[in-house]
């Protein structure tokens, strides 16, 4: 059969979320409503506790946004640069280091330095010592406090990109 007379399916059946999704990859990124199919906003999670990383995927993927985790920093960066665009870039301070990135802070701040325009925040227990690391360029990232309540974490997704 000829390329051009090829027929693909676009639309497979609902993923684990019931939704009818578009499959990129064999991933659920989409949903169909009435307006057509509208893709879902992608956080990236970056934490070493699989608890938390686990609960936060968990929230956020039940109010509509996609996720996809990590908790190294190489294949965090790996995966931002692959995978994106990203809504949201949320990192703990302080994570399993890799080679190149060794805490949240390198990690902000190698993404900045690619796309200054990307949303990005810092969670810790620390947030003093986070801040202080911080380059000037930087200051103004969203640090939340460790434990912080999901609805803080929708407010950060809610604020505009501001320049930095």
């Amino acid at each position: 059969m000829k390329a051009d007379k090829m027929r693909f399916p676009a639309v497979f059946p609902p993923c684990s979320t019931g939704l009818s999704p578009l499959l990129v990859f064999g991933r659920c990124n989409g949903r169909w409503d009435n307006g057509g199919f509208q893709r879902r906003m992608k956080i990236l999670i970056v934490e070493d506790d699989d608890a938390l990383r686990s609960l936060l995927a968990k929230e956020l993927g039940e109010r509509g946004y996609d996720t996809r985790q990590s908790f190294r920093g190489d294949e965090a960066f790996y995966i931002w640069q692959h995978e994106g665009p990203w809504k949201l870039v949320l990192s703990d301070y302080r994570f399993i280091p890799g080679t190149k990135i060794k805490d949240g802070v390198q990690l902000v701040t190698a993404i900045h330095e690619m796309n200054p325009s990307q949303k990005m925040a810092i969670m810790t227990a620390e947030p003093e010592e986070a801040r202080e690391k911080l380059p000037n360029a930087l200051w103004l990232l969203p640090v939340l406090r460790k434990p912080f309540k999901v609805d803080q974490l929708l407010r950060v997704l809610r604020e505009p990109v501001l320049p930095l």
